[in-house]
């Protein structure tokens, strides 16, 4: 019966997506295939705080990294750039006496301004690292030296938590992209491998703020990450996608993103539509409606991180780690990298098999499920699913990805449970097929955030008011007799993201409850699978 559900789900799309409780389609605005990418204004901002006076292991201190690869980052940037730079921690001590002012120790190396290598470079040289750490403020600062309401970015390269809260700097960054979405906030999370709470803050901030986050372990990576982060528009390729295309994003946000775009024959390939999209500078690939490759039509294109044809295998697993998967086949020998821990997306790095140099690069949907992080903290939560779990999954499938679900008997749902035995995420299949995911319980203000999965950055306990300025555009909803209050964000594919928060008196509206009250759910559901004849009698059962 599965099979029929699967086969009626295209058809019922529309209509279904309709009855979702409010439909907000979330694609950008349009951009022109054949525009030119001009040099985005950048803002570049330092932790001097006194952590990062910390010896690395080849014996150099987190600043004395971080100066250089800041350095290098500067000499990629195109001439023409607009270039500003703050720095924090360096005008106190992180001597709890000396807090308030510290929390105000945001100093300016250079006022944004054409680049200016040699005069930069010797701004970054005299950083003396040695005070708090306040984020939030300095991000303010950032957003205040970019021009109202133009494009720009800005890149926090830290090792440590904001040490000035409260607002948490995931508020401030949720806030200030909000107020101007053109501004994508980036952050390089550097020597926090062993630091969990750094590592879920900064996640926040970069998911939250417009743009990235990912972690750097040594100065190679650090160096890579940074010229990604810091220059993302004069680069055809990055982790998420090429020219305004990303991954994930439907036919429709495709054509709305490419003038021109031609699509192709549709073909069936182990029960799977895949569409090919010819863009003009590539070749985007389409499975099931979201977009699962992008190929440059140039093997010449360069990644955010300076990879393209030449480079050394060596030099892409330095930053990126051992290849998740090898094969042969569409233009020869081939490894997949993960670009991030958690994620889904990979690319696929074909090479010399004499000089293992690159011969060409795609973006892709590739990694295997079984190489995804089984560290549940990484997993992310969108509208595909969550982690390894994808919405269309079988029972077997999902167990295949993440042997731990248990059956819940009694419901006929299946869970992973909490090392405590508290039910962490619970599996909602309608005739075998995953209709829904639910991460916490939206009764539970004690659930554990931390190393549960997040959404863009945001994770249980994290404020309502942090979800809508992340996710505009939703709907509040309040069903008092069940103590429900829920903000809901769809797709245009018929799939919904609900946040809830526990019932609290407090605040006249459904509004001001869910924008001060703490998350204690989210979920991904689809609808065109949740409104069938099959769900109602099975969730009514």
């Amino acid at each position: 019966m599965h099979n029929d559900i699967r086969s009626r789900r295209r058809g019922r799309m529309l209509v279904a997506a309709a009855s979702v409780l409010v439909l907000t389609a979330l694609a950008g605005a349009p951009l022109a295939a054949s525009a030119a990418d001009d040099a985005v204004p950048v803002v570049f901002i330092v932790d001097a705080s006194g952590s990062m006076v910390r010896d690395t292991a080849t014996g150099e201190t987190r600043m004395d990294v971080a100066k250089s690869a800041t350095i290098e980052a500067l000499e990629a940037l195109p001439k023409g750039t607009d270039v500003g730079m703050l720095v924090f921690g360096t005008g106190t001590s992180n001597d709890e006496s000396q807090r308030a002012a510290g929390c105000q120790d945001i100093a300016t190396v250079a006022p944004l301004g054409p680049l200016d290598v040699d005069e930069l470079t010797a701004g970054v040289q005299g950083i003396t690292a040695s005070g708090f750490t306040p984020i939030g403020p300095a991000l303010r600062a950032a957003v205040a030296m970019l021009p109202a309401g133009e494009r720009g970015n800005i890149v926090l390269i830290s090792d440590g938590v904001d040490t000035c809260a409260p607002p948490s700097s995931c508020e401030v960054a949720s806030q200030l992209h909000r107020d101007n979405p053109l501004i994508s906030i980036h952050v390089v999370a550097f020597a926090v491998d062993d630091d969990e709470a750094v590592q879920q803050q900064m996640g926040c901030i970069g998911g939250v703020g417009g743009g990235t986050s990912v972690q750097a372990s040594d100065a190679t990576q650090l160096a890579a990450r940074l010229r990604a982060a810091s220059n993302p528009s004069s680069t055809d390729l990055t982790s998420r996608g090429m020219r305004g295309v990303e991954l994930g994003m439907s036919l429709d946000e495709v054509r709305n993103r490419v003038d021109g775009a031609t699509v192709g024959d549709t073909e069936i390939v182990d029960g799977v539509e895949i569409v090919y999209v010819d863009c003009g500078w590539g070749t985007v690939e389409l499975r099931g409606d979201r977009v699962w490759a992008i190929t440059p039509k140039s093997e010449k294109i360069a990644t955010a991180e300076g990879f393209s044809t030449g480079t050394p295998l060596a030099d892409i697993e330095a930053v990126f780690g051992a290849p998740v998967d090898s094969g042969t086949g569409g233009g020869g020998e081939s490894n997949i990298y993960a670009v991030s821990p958690g994620s889904p997306y990979g690319y696929r790095v074909f090479y010399d098999t004499k000089t293992k140099t690159v011969t060409r690069i795609v973006l892709c949907r590739c990694v295997p499920i079984g190489a995804v992080s089984t560290r549940v903290a990484d997993w992310e939560i969108s509208f595909d699913g969550v982690g390894p779990l994808t919405l269309g999954m079988t029972v077997a499938e999902a167990q295949a990805a993440v042997p731990q679900l248990v059956s819940l008997e009694m419901t006929g749902m299946w869970a992973l449970n909490e090392l405590d035995g508290r039910m962490a995420l619970e599996l909602t299949f309608i005739e075998d097929v995953l209709a829904k995911i639910a991460v916490g319980d939206r009764y539970n203000e004690g659930a554990s955030g931390p190393w549960l999965p997040h959404a863009r950055g945001i994770r249980l306990g994290d404020t309502g008011a942090t979800v809508r300025n992340t996710f505009p555009g939703g709907s509040y909803f309040s069903v008092m007799v069940a103590a429900m209050d829920d903000y809901v964000v769809t797709d245009r594919q018929g799939r919904a993201l609900t946040f809830a928060v526990g019932y609290s008196a407090s605040g006249d509206s459904v509004e001001q409850r869910v924008d001060t009250s703490p998350i204690t759910m989210i979920s991904v559901e689809d609808a065109t699978l949740l409104r069938t004849d099959a769900a109602d009698a099975y969730l009514w059962q």
